[in-house]
């Protein structure tokens, strides 16, 4: 037995918020109650802490998915293997949950112990260490798997019966209140109020609902809720689908509902899946007590509506060339049209963004496809090519020019020191000075950058060096968004004029 101390290294773990009614003790708490019983008994700490904030630990069918999900167990672990500490030291064996088991067992091998702060419960000295002495400490291990399972199983039968009551006993929506409402003043942790309106965010989603019966497209709303500065119900910009959803939800008519999608846990992987494809007879709908923006045979118009123009938002489409080709004439972006000749694939035509003013660049999709290839082939076989002059970038004048100022402002404050100039006239030629090194010494650094962004665009288009002749193919067949991302990297993009790509601008360059 050797007299070096006992090492150790804390545990600490927060369930889920689906699991989180009894699990009060913050991670915080849990790692200071751990050090503060490690320290009173002279321990040292020599690895970790393994924080874990927020992570189920009952989904897990082996230790190995459960190391490949949670990376703190999967360091914990390693540590243990290295003998990097003879304890883990726990608030509670309910910091583990289910995992309690194979864990307890994987440290024993590697002889490692588990000391709960709470029961603390003496530990054996490491060297001496053998899990099948104590029996005490096995035995609370498995008690507390027991007591673990059982409340995460009250937990969710409770949840199960709650969450519908919810909507069919007390009149309120089961989980999250819809945008537009809120809770009333002075009961936001009142879980039985009833939602009232918020004036601003009710007549957002009332105006939804008249510009949508008036023909606008949802687009044309996701334009007009973004304009009115109020954040979408998660925060951030508006889209197609949340709008969609908020003026589907009957909770607008009146009535709140219950079961939508649900929650599955494979029993073969232990990942929780979520389902959205739930048969409507198994989805609860309950008249609400809170006051409705509009009646059943408005919310009846609406899902008609929107049944009729059909669920055509499939997400963002990545169209080849998107926000790289520009009209020569105006400088605007060019928008992607589909309402070019027939014979065109898609009827896919790019036209002059502005078109009431400009309009004087339209080309078809695929021949800009074809020209953009081409001119971009052209240019990668100028790298290699010793004809080719090269480009200097001498930024030696304005390094010249910077040094002289230097000069002038050192010999402009020797005068002021040796009494020669009044300080008010010394502090206004000074500025001077200043400003105008500053400015040399911007377009110094702007020059270096741009001699870097060459030699990145120039390393970039080697890699394409072998695809000479073959640059335009690449561009029709392979993933418009890998395309896109290569070309975003290398360029500004493309300047059309009438129907013909004429020019390709570098990043470098413009």
């Amino acid at each position: 037995m050797t007299d070096r101390p006992v090492r150790y290294a804390i545990w600490a773990a927060v369930s889920t918020e689906r699991q989180a009614a009894e699990d009060k003790i913050s991670l915080a708490d849990q790692e200071e109650r751990c050090r503060k019983s490690a320290q009173a008994q002279g321990w040292v700490e020599s690895a970790g802490p393994y924080i874990v904030p927020g992570e189920t630990r009952t989904a897990f069918i082996n230790l190995r998915d459960a190391e490949a999900a949670i990376p703190e167990l999967h360091q914990m672990l390693n540590d243990a293997e290295r003998k990097r500490f003879d304890v883990l030291a726990i608030y509670d064996y309910h910091r583990l949950r289910e995992l309690m088991d194979p864990v307890y067992r994987t440290l024993a091998a590697y002889g490692v112990q588990i000391y709960n702060a709470t029961q603390n419960l003496p530990i054996q000295p490491p060297d001496e260490y053998n899990k099948y002495r104590d029996d005490t400490a096995w035995m609370m291990m498995q008690l507390s798997n027991i007591v673990s399972r059982n409340q995460v199983h009250d937990l969710r039968k409770k949840y199960e019966a709650g969450m519908p009551a919810r909507v069919t006993k007390n009149g309120v929506p089961a989980i999250s209140i819809p945008f537009g409402y809120h809770k009333p003043p002075g009961r936001e942790l009142d879980s039985k109020a009833i939602p009232i309106q918020d004036p601003a965010k009710a007549l957002m989603v009332i105006k939804f609902k008249d510009l949508l019966l008036q023909g606008y497209s949802i687009r044309k709303l996701v334009d007009f809720a973004n304009g009115t500065g109020i954040k979408a119900p998660r925060g951030g910009a508006w889209g197609v689908a949340t709008i969609r959803d908020i003026l589907r939800n009957p909770f607008y008519a009146g009535y709140n509902r219950w079961g939508m999608s649900r929650n599955f846990t494979d029993p073969r992987t232990g990942k929780s899946i979520r389902k959205r494809d739930i048969d409507p007879k198994e989805v609860i709908v309950e008249k609400g007590f809170h006051q409705p923006l509009w009646d059943e045979e408005t919310h009846a118009r609406i899902i008609a509506e929107l049944d009729a123009r059909g669920n055509s938002y499939r997400g963002k489409r990545v169209n080849q060339l998107s926000s790289l080709l520009y009209c020569n004439h105006c400088g605007a972006s060019m928008w992607l049209q589909h309402n070019g000749p027939r014979s065109e694939p898609d009827r896919a035509i790019w036209r002059c963004s502005k078109r009431d003013t400009c309009g004087q660049a339209n080309i078809l999709s695929s021949q800009a496809i074809a020209q953009a290839g081409q001119i971009l082939s052209a240019e990668i076989s100028k790298i290699n090519d010793p004809r080719q002059p090269k480009k200097e970038n001498n930024f030696e004048l304005e390094q010249s020019a910077l040094a002289k100022l230097l000069k002038s402002r050192d010999r402009l404050g020797d005068l002021f020191q040796d009494n020669g100039m009044e300080k008010d006239e010394y502090l206004r030629r000074r500025k001077v000075i200043d400003r105008q090194i500053s400015e040399i010494e911007e377009k110094i650094l702007n020059a270096k950058s741009r001699i870097i962004r060459a030699a990145e665009r120039q390393d970039a288009l080697k890699q394409f060096s072998g695809l000479v002749g073959g640059i335009p193919r690449w561009m029709e067949t392979d993933d418009p968004a890998t395309i896109n991302q290569f070309l975003r990297y290398v360029l500004t993009g493309y300047r059309v004029h009438g129907d013909k790509i004429i020019e390709i601008i570098f990043k470098d360059e413009d």
